[in-house]
This record gives structure tokens, C-alpha cells and sequence, in this order.
């Protein structure tokens, strides 16, 4: 019978600048890190930690994917102190078309808050464009103006990988027009297999 096998290449040791920076990030800004354990562990430590409060999880179903959130009583890996900082992990289908197609991914965020005026403006726009300096090399990089109403209040960078279905590594700096709170998000992205974390750079399909 023939069989088709899937192959997936994880260079995430062997290709370098970008995954080591995945995980720099994650160690730094994260206080679970996904990627010095196993899955289970992680998740364990992710969605038991003490210092979270009103956490909320929603487990697979049929119809729905795995999603977690909390908000952290003292976590505040910037520059500037961070007045609240939200935790989101979420998991994400890949598109059908993509040669990932079927395959699921997940999106760990961190968004730090910082206060509500024009200082605060600065902390989370300088605290985005130091990452930015910091993290970009080696990704391919696209900018883009965060616009609601027709006026910008923020900025958004996407770090991308050629070939790869999803995009690894984002971050942005943002105002809420309504609450005028400033937020710095960070956001990483990778896959499960075998119960560890990787980033996947090649897949290559077979009979």
C-alpha cells in the first residue's frame, strides 16, 4: 500500500540566528517558557502559576481550539514598569492551502500595559523599537501603521520566514482609543510534536 509521509525538518538547533532568538524572547519576556520543557509541563506551569489572576481556558471541543488567558499580578520585563500585563495562548489552524495544511500552531502573547498618557506613549513606543533593533535580523520584516478611525495609534512588525505558513515572531506598540490605555504585545509562534516546541523552517512531502 502506499503510504505518504510527512517530513518535517526542525533546524530549530541547526539553523541559528532565528530560533535562537525565538527562544531568547521567550526566556527574557515570559515567565513560562515553552521551550527549556515538554509541552505538558509548560502548559502546567503556564496555567497554574500563582501570580496569575481571572484566568480563563477554554478546551478543545468540536468546534472550537485551545485557548488560555490570565492576567499576571507582578510581571514586568520592560524598560518602563508595566501598570498590568496580560498572558494569551491560543492555538490556530493552519490555513488549507498552505503546506502545513491540517496541522495546528500556537500563538503565545504577552501584553504589557503602561499608563495612560503621553508618557506612557513613549514607554511602550520606545520599549517596541528596541525589540524591533534587537530582534529583526535575519527575518524577513514588514511594517505597517496600526490605523482605527482613520488616525494611527500604534505601529505593528511581523518577522517572517520564507516558506513558513505562519508568521513566527510580531510585536506592536498601540493606544486604546477608548480607554487610552498603551500597550506593548509581543507575540511568538510555534508547533507541538512529540509533546516539544519547535519552529518549524522546512516541510517536504514524500511517497
Amino acid at each position: 500500500m502506499k503510504k505518504l509521509f510527512l517530513l518535517i525538518v526542525f533546524l530549530f538547533t541547526a539553523y541559528g540566528l532565528q530560533a535562537q532568538k525565538l527562544k531568547e524572547i521567550a526566556a527574557y519576556y515570559y515567565r513560562s517558557n515553552p521551550f527549556n520543557k515538554d509541552f505538558s509541563s509548560f502548559i502546567n506551569h503556564l496555567t497554574l502559576d500563582p501570580s496569575l489572576y481571572n484566568k480563563q481556558v477554554s478546551k478543545i471541543t468540536d468546534t472550537t481550539l485551545y485557548f488560555f488567558e490570565g492576567w499576571y499580578k507582578s510581571h514586568s520585563p520592560y524598560f518602563f514598569k508595566a501598570e498590568k500585563t496580560k498572558v494569551a495562548f491560543a492555538e490556530r489552524q493552519v490555513s488549507k492551502d498552505s503546506v502545513l495544511g491540517g496541522l495546528s500552531y500556537f500563538v503565545y502573547q504577552l501584553i504589557g500595559y503602561s499608563t495612560s498618557n503621553e508618557e506612557g506613549k513613549k514607554d511602550v513606543e520606545g520599549e517596541y523599537k528596541r525589540f524591533v533593533r534587537k530582534y529583526s535580523k535575519g527575518f524577513e520584516q514588514t511594517t505597517s501603521p496600526i490605523i482605527k478611525n482613520k488616525k494611527t495609534v500604534g505601529e505593528l512588525s511581523s518577522f517572517n520566514l520564507k516558506g513558513l505558513s505562519f508568521t513566527p515572531l510580531t510585536a506592536a506598540w498601540l493606544t486604546d482609543e477608548t480607554t487610552k490605555e498603551n500597550m506593548l504585545v509581543l507575540s511568538i509562534s510555534f508547533i507541538i510534536v512529540d509533546n516539544q516546541a519547535y519552529l518549524p523552517m522546512q516541510v517536504e512531502a514524500f511517497d
